[in-house]
């Protein structure tokens, strides 16, 4: 048995830390970390278990050759003579990846060529048979690096990327990668809450990757034992007996008895998602131990336990126009909750926009940087305490200030609206106010004359600058930007009353708000595509229809 044998372990950037301590922790002493990952020395079975058992790599590789070129003539040469013959036979299907950097074999797809060629070309001098190729599902893949004049050679161990744990039945749009939920759930340092029984949710949780990762890692799940395909098992040196010794092991370290387990709970807005969440969740058999439910994690939230422990999430990041300003308003009203609801917890949270974070208004004792596949993305942690006596006074004094308009006659069409925490909002009433006057009186002329478009209200209020436009079911917010003279966070403060009053005077559902800034454009901004998607929505006046973007 071979015990030298050379491996690396890729990763996403910035995570090489978390798994060289994985493969550490499964006994594997010589390890290195390099740019994109972590190499390790030792004996075949250390790979069989990283496949099984690592939460954040992304691919296992066998070292089976390296060597210097010059040219692509080198590099087929070195290829053909490799004896193929004892990794695979003319009958598997082969995919080859390749990778170049400042080399002088430029092109990677000529060079992956080249590769297939040298090992198609031995196979027919030999059996006069050659292996086919399937870049989609194929028995063997190898990866080939060029790097200046170096060249590496490796087998694909992992098969498909070990991010897929087996258990995904359907995503929303924007799924979080499972290695990644993996990396935040080590940062966040989810083993020191469920040793000690401390519970986790995650108040937006899509899909439920994050909480299958946290239920998996706190019951010694493997994350590999649900996957039905390995790349090692059409090689021909795959140790049969061995691995299934390694599975048998790993079957038994997990636990059965969930009771021991802290609290893993997950709520989000969208009942689609909840049902997806639902059937991952038992998918990966632990539909005992995790609990999901529907609700808005901006509105009223609050644990399902009453311990303290760890909230964690992937909140929406937002890149089209107009979108950050809404979701600001979303992180804005998800701190409220926070800093209401859960005091004594850590909460954290993972966005590539620092604007959004800020908008949570909670500073954050802990940062690290991950990528969200290409995109840079900052893990910020919070210790959430509770609000102190100068906050207190100020909301006494919101509080009294909307009894206040509650209680006025004159105000019977008033509606109440919950200031941000530690500010009153004696304008946002005014605002709310107005609008709902407005509404009111046009909602019966637009029903009256069958028109279902139309302007609700237009800088009625000098501190409320915006137009409002109803479209059917989509509200339609213009806001002009604030002169320089108007302090950046009251105009921030302002939009958010906008967005805040709008959806529930309108009786909008949240995402059919949208808003824009209306600025002087300069040099190529003008010019900028808005988005790359249409959208349209129906509307009427009379007899008429008209398709609208």
């Amino acid at each position: 048995m071979k015990t030298n044998n050379h491996f690396f372990a890729t990763c996403s950037k910035g995570v090489q830390d978390l798994l060289q301590r994985e493969l550490e922790q499964l006994g594997i002493s010589e390890t290195k970390v390099q740019n994109g990952g972590v190499s390790f020395i030792g004996e075949i079975e250390y790979a069989y278990r990283a496949c099984l058992w690592t939460r954040v790599a992304s691919r296992i590789l066998l070292q089976l050759k390296e060597f210097d070129i010059n040219s692509d003539d080198d590099l087929y040469n070195e290829i053909i003579d490799v004896d193929w013959s004892e990794h695979f036979s003319e009958e598997n299907t082969l995919a080859i990846d390749c990778f170049s950097s400042h080399s002088s074999v430029t092109n990677s797809h000529f060079a992956a060529l080249r590769v297939k060629d040298a090992i198609v070309d031995q196979f027919i001098n030999n059996t006069r048979q050659r292996p086919s190729i399937d870049r989609e599902n194929p028995d063997i893949r190898l990866n080939v690096y060029l790097s200046d004049k170096q060249c590496l050679l490796y087998l694909d161990l992992s098969g498909e990327a070990l991010h897929k744990r087996g258990y995904r039945q359907a995503a929303g749009s924007a799924p979080l990668r499972e290695t990644l939920a993996a990396s935040m759930l080590y940062r966040a340092k989810w083993q020191s809450f469920y040793e000690n029984r401390l519970p986790l949710f995650d108040p937006m949780c899509g899909s439920g990757t994050l909480l299958i990762e946290a239920a998996m890692m706190a019951a010694n799940i493997a994350p590999g034992l649900l996957r039905k395909h390995f790349g090692f098992y059409h090689w021909k040196q795959f140790e049969k007996e061995g691995w299934e010794k390694i599975l048998s092991e790993a079957e038994e370290k997990k636990l059965s008895d969930f009771k021991q387990l802290p609290t893993i709970s997950g709520s989000d807005n969208s009942e689609e998602l909840v049902g997806i969440a639902r059937a991952n969740v038992k998918a990966a058999g632990l539909s005992e131990l995790i609990k999901i439910s529907l609700h808005d994690a901006t509105d009223n939230l609050r644990p399902y336990t009453d311990k303290a422990g760890l909230l964690i999430t992937n909140p929406p990041y937002g890149k089209r126009i107009g979108q950050v300003q809404i979701l600001r308003t979303l992180y804005h009203r998800f701190g409220q909750q926070l800093k209401a609801n859960f005091n004594g917890w850590t909460a954290v949270i993972i966005t590539s926009e620092a604007e959004l974070a800020k908008s949570i208004a909670m500073r954050a004792f802990r940062k690290n940087i991950l990528f969200n596949g290409a995109l840079k993305s900052t893990l910020y942690q919070y210790h959430i305490d509770s609000i102190g006596p100068s906050a207190k006074a100020a909301k006494l004094r919101s509080d009294k200030l909307t009894q206040d308009v509650k209680n006025d006659p004159s105000a019977n069409d008033a509606i109440e609206i919950k200031p941000a925490e530690g500010r009153t909002s004696e304008h946002a009433l005014m605002f709310a106010n107005r609008l709902k006057k407005n509404y009111k009186h046009l909602k019966k002329w637009a029903r009256k004359n069958e028109v279902s478009c139309y302007r609700v209200y237009d800088a009625d209020i000098p501190q409320y600058a915006v137009a409002i436009d109803i479209y059917e079911r989509w509200i339609y917010v213009q806001e002009y930007q604030a002169p320089k003279t108007v302090d950046k966070n009251i105009a921030f403060q302002r939009i958010n009353d906008v967005i805040d009053v709008v959806a529930e005077v309108l009786e909008a559902k949240q995402e059919n708000v949208v808003l824009k800034v209306r600025k002087k454009q300069e040099g190529l901004t003008q010019y900028q595509k808005q988005d790359q998607k249409g959208y349209t929505s129906t509307v009427k006046e009379g007899d008429l229809k008209f398709i609208i973007n």
